[in-house]
């Protein structure tokens, strides 16, 4: 019965991460007699988008895509107007031209009270080099998917003008890869466009699959926090605006939300494809696209039809909210105040529980310090590990090691996932270990496993004022050990598993997908603490029969 409790923890722990990463999470994508939003609807649009490169290397390509955008947005029911922009300096030291296509469209009954503000760019990637190849990027992902959203979010939004108390307006911007020469250009010249809008939506893709993330919001989020919350499948962290600071990306978003609130969406999936020739058709995920959607187009209708944002400075809030998705159950949001409350609370909790392991002589000073040892040791050595493999990847790749946006390396791919899905299988046989050994109590481990997790959540609270993946599951192994209740161990050490792998696993996928292959030491470690934290508890479960027996 022992090894049948493991296999049971084992797929409780296995459909969390499933879950959390797509399994019934996801929305299903939708045929082009969907009434709703129809990833293949925008797929049709991006065919025709991506048939050639469009850079501002290719003029004549890039008019075509112009001209056929400026189409579509005639025919939904916009007035389009272009603005063209002459001596734009390219990356090669020529000058060129360039061309934004502005398209507006009002509410059919009174004045607009303000604006929703929709944009993407219609240019690709110029020449890119990876490795020993030139690369012409077809933009299918990059921006076909910004481009083929708001042309389809623009379709449904007339079938319920009549209801508009908000204006529209989308612009498609010229020379995005070239250094936001599009966007500076209309904020230079046409400030008016942006001055009464009061919510842009911007829509990237920093590769071709994936969840897309709302990966950064405009300052003092609570607001848009609120207007987030009508999305279908959310998927978003607030800490992601901090991490994208790291990042060497800019995208049109970045001079916008200093002037409009917003938000910035992106796939951030598969790196080797981005601003390459494989960004093109016959790569696009209908998946990712229909997620878009399912986001975007609730958030819209909200919009367009809420009295309340006729106040175009409404979105701009007082306040940055801290917030994190779980799947099944959606946004979970705070205010400054009372993210910091649970945090003491947390901290709280964790000195009773480990005052009250000392004095009822449930853990001893030793086994707590070689705990410590233990978890300290083992989650450095494999984050080591995994970073001497990703070098030695570098080097059969015949590829430079950088930290950062590493990519275009064979068989990185299943290098990351084999290391990453290793980490619990060791953890757990170490635990076990270290217990049948009598060198460590279940209870130690655990102990200690909430020692690293507090000093940790305390550190990250005072650098970034957020810690969500630490608090969790150091709320989970409080929850399953506290006053040493066996029997209420057992009861909830399953579903405590649940609910900390479908929360963190999605968080541990962004960090490893934005930062690449050469920041998997991080994952890496993050994920032997969370193992840690977690081994005790289903230790507990897979004991439980066992000791019945």
């Amino acid at each position: 019965m022992y090894f049948k409790r493991v296999i049971i923890a084992l797929s409780v722990t296995g459909l969390a991460a499933a879950f959390s990463l797509g399994l019934f999470t996801r929305p299903v994508v939708k045929g082009t007699d969907s009434a709703g939003f129809s990833a293949v609807r925008v797929a049709a649009d991006i065919e025709v988008i991506s048939r050639e490169p469009h850079s501002l290397e290719n003029p004549k390509a890039r008019a075509k895509v112009r001209n056929y955008l400026v189409q579509r947005l005639t025919e939904i029911g916009f007035s389009v107007e272009v603005k063209h922009y002459d001596s734009v300096r390219m990356r090669s030291g020529e000058y060129t031209s360039i061309a934004n296509i502005h398209a507006t469209a009002m509410p059919l009954k009174g004045k607009p009270g303000s604006f929703l503000l929709m944009i993407a760019h219609y240019d690709s990637r110029h020449t890119f080099r990876a490795g020993e190849e030139v690369h012409y990027s077809l933009g299918a992902a990059d921006d076909g998917y910004g481009l083929g959203v708001i042309l389809e979010s623009a379709y449904l939004a007339m079938k319920y003008r009549q209801e508009w108390r908000q204006g529209f307006r989308v612009i498609f911007t010229d020379a995005e890869e070239n250094n936001l020469d599009g966007i500076k250009k209309a904020i230079e010249h046409e400030p008016m466009f942006f001055s009464d809008a009061g919510l842009a939506i911007n829509l990237e893709a920093r590769g071709v699959k994936g969840p897309a993330i709302l990966f950064e919001t405009s300052a003092g989020n609570s607001e848009l926090t609120e207007l987030y919350g009508k999305a279908d499948y959310p998927y978003s962290y607030s800490l992601t605006t901090a991490i994208y600071k790291a990042l060497p990306n800019d995208t049109d978003f970045s001079p916008v939300k200093e002037i409009v609130p917003g938000f910035n969406f992106s796939v951030i999936d598969n790196l080797d494809f981005y601003h390459t020739k494989h960004d093109n058709y016959s790569n696009i995920s209908l998946s990712s696209i229909q997620h878009y959607g399912s986001q975007i187009e609730p958030v819209v209708e909200e919009y367009l039809k809420g009295e309340r944002y006729s106040d175009s400075s409404l979105l701009k809030g007082a306040e940055d909210f801290v917030y994190f998705t779980v799947p099944f159950l959606g946004i979970i949001s705070f205010t400054a105040g009372s993210y910091l409350f649970v945090n003491i609370l947390m901290l709280i909790l964790f000195a009773a529980s480990l005052l009250f392991a000392f004095r009822a002589k449930r853990v001893s000073l030793k086994g707590y310090s070689r705990g410590l040892i233990l978890i300290i040791f083992l989650a450095l050595a494999l984050s080591l590990l995994s970073y001497a493999g990703t070098r030695i990847l570098c080097a059969l790749n015949g590829a430079d090691y950088r930290m950062i946006s590493l990519a275009h390396l064979k068989y990185d791919e299943i290098y990351n996932i084999a290391v990453i899905s290793l980490i619990f299988p060791v953890v757990y046989l170490t635990n076990s270990l270290m217990i049948r050994k009598q060198m460590l109590s279940n209870l130690e481990i655990a102990i200690a496993s909430q020692t690293i997790l507090s000093l940790t959540a305390i550190l990250l609270l005072i650098q970034t004022g957020e810690n969500f993946f630490i608090i969790v599951p150091l709320s989970v192994s409080l929850l399953t050990f506290i006053g040493g209740d066996d029997h209420f161990a057992r009861l909830v050490s399953l579903p405590g598993i649940f609910l900390s792998v479908i929360t963190v696993t999605p968080f541990i996928y962004s960090i490893h997908v934005a930062l690449a292959s050469g920041a998997l030491f991080i994952p890496v470690f993050y994920t032997a603490l969370l193992a840690f934290s977690l081994m005790p508890a289903a230790y507990t479960f897979t004991r439980k029969i066992a000791k019945s027996n």
